[in-house]
């Protein structure tokens, strides 16, 4: 089912698309006329199905509705979940954008497109829509957490620790009243999981597992952290049962889109986990079927590149088979939608992965490249400097990589990552005393996370 041809017939959500940028004449139309009751009833069909986890369907059924005249905020937030959840995040942004415009205290628009900038990359963004939706209900769990994971990231660990704790705080006091809180207990799971803290996390996702045995994105994530705790053999069970449980969906329907991401997902989670190299043949082959049945759409091609930049990683041959069809496919998640942030981001981490292993200085030329590209889509992100800073030092231009670490610590001074690397650099340079008070500093701030 191609549900985009109805869609684009849209013409409200074309207005949408243009986001922001729309003129106030335009703005106008936003005003939601009360949707008929055939409309209506559409939206909460589509709301069931997502519930039910049948993305695709309720796509269609809540574009229906929009064209029918139920174009809510409710309607609009609701197919940019569903969107979000297929991959089509350009298009689920649009959705959510229109969503907040016709109501802007809806926190969960803002939410919804907090976690499609985080995807993407656009971490600035994201973190702004977190605080709104915080601002807006500042009593709710996932806001707090998923910005606590994006200071973290981003080597701020004081505001990280704090949106971590009053997150898990709140998901501590609904588990506390309803034991049988499944979200709640992967709330909390998620915050344990970016804290490092495994056995708490794979104690919340056994919770929510029990509570809800078919989701297949809780194996997953359970995996990880058993993994994380070198609990190798039990994360293997949990990424046998997610594929399992996608192979049965694809059993029952060959062109269940959702359940191949669902499983290239897991092979792609179990090679990187387990170092199992095999596991990303497999996921490429699902992420060539989702791309298959879902042509055009950027994050799915980027899942492929991830892919095959991951077996080029593991795999430690000199063949390059895998690494330029890596590069192929994020230069054509850019020809998509050229302003993809992680599609570059990844595209340097897989040049520079190469560069390290074959100290091959044009590569790292080119990563370099990539990271000013970063850089103009998101000028001042500290992690882009300190990898840049790492490029050219694997290039040999030791002070450009010096400017770079200088101006990474400069932006985020709790970077324990860009001490490191100065560290070292300036220990290669005969700079003695300075590298080790750089290492040493990098060691502190190691040493403070939880």
């Amino acid at each position: 089912m191609d549900w985009r041809r109805g869609w684009w017939r849209s013409a409200a959500v074309l207005v949408a698309i243009v986001g922001s940028d729309c003129d106030a004449a335009a703005r106008g139309t936003d005003q939601a006329a009360a949707p008929g009751a055939g409309a209506q009833a559409r939206v909460e069909a589509g709301a069931r199905l997502i519930e039910a986890r049948q993305y695709d369907q309720a796509i269609a059924e809540l574009t229906a509705a929009i064209d029918q005249g139920a174009g809510t905020a409710e309607a609009y937030r609701r197919r940019g979940e569903a969107l979000r959840k297929t991959w089509w995040l350009a298009e689920a942004t649009a959705d959510f954008n229109r969503a907040i415009r016709i109501d802007p205290n809806r926190a969960d628009g803002y939410f919804g497109r907090a976690l499609v900038n985080e995807f993407v990359g656009y971490w600035d963004q994201a973190i702004a829509d977190h605080t709104e939706a915080i601002r807006l209900k500042p009593k709710t769990a996932l806001p707090h957490i998923r910005r606590g994971g994006l200071y973290w990231k981003r080597g701020e660990r004081d505001r990280a620790v704090a949106d971590l704790d009053y997150g898990i705080g709140v998901c501590d006091r609904k588990i506390a009243i309803n034991p049988n809180d499944a979200a709640h207990h992967r709330a909390r799971a998620l915050a344990h999981q970016t804290r490092g803290q495994f056995d708490r996390a794979a104690a919340d996702l056994a919770a929510a597992i029990r509570l809800d045995p078919t989701e297949i994105d809780a194996y997953i994530e359970r995996g990880r952290a058993l993994a994380g705790k070198k609990d190798a053999e039990a994360a293997a069970k949990d990424f046998d049962a997610a594929i399992g449980l996608a192979a049965s969906a694809i059993r029952r329907n060959p062109r269940d889109a959702h359940a191949y991401r669902q499983r290239g997902v897991a092979y792609n989670a179990r090679a990187f986990a387990l170092k199992h190299v095999e596991d990303f043949d497999k996921a490429i082959a699902d992420f060539n079927r989702v791309i298959e049945l879902a042509p055009g759409c950027p994050t799915a091609v980027l899942h492929r590149g991830q892919a095959h930049a991951g077996a080029d990683h593991f795999d430690n041959r000199t063949d390059m088979a895998h690494f330029e069809a890596a590069i192929r496919d994020f230069d054509e998640v850019l020809r998509l939608d050229p302003k993809y942030v992680a599609a570059v981001h990844e595209r340097a981490l897989a040049r520079m992965r190469r560069a390290l292993r074959t100290q091959d200085t044009k590569l790292a030329e080119a990563a370099a490249a990539d990271l000013s590209e970063m850089l103009r889509l998101v000028p001042g992100a500290a992690r882009a400097y300190c990898a840049r800073g790492g490029a050219y030092a694997v290039a040999r231009r030791l002070p450009e990589a010096s400017a770079d670490l200088d101006q990474a610590i400069r932006l985020c001074p709790t970077l324990a990552e860009a001490y490191e690397l100065r560290g070292r650099l300036r220990m290669a340079l005969g700079q003695t005393a300075q590298a080790e008070a750089d290492l040493a500093r990098a060691n502190e701030l190691q040493a403070k996370l939880p």
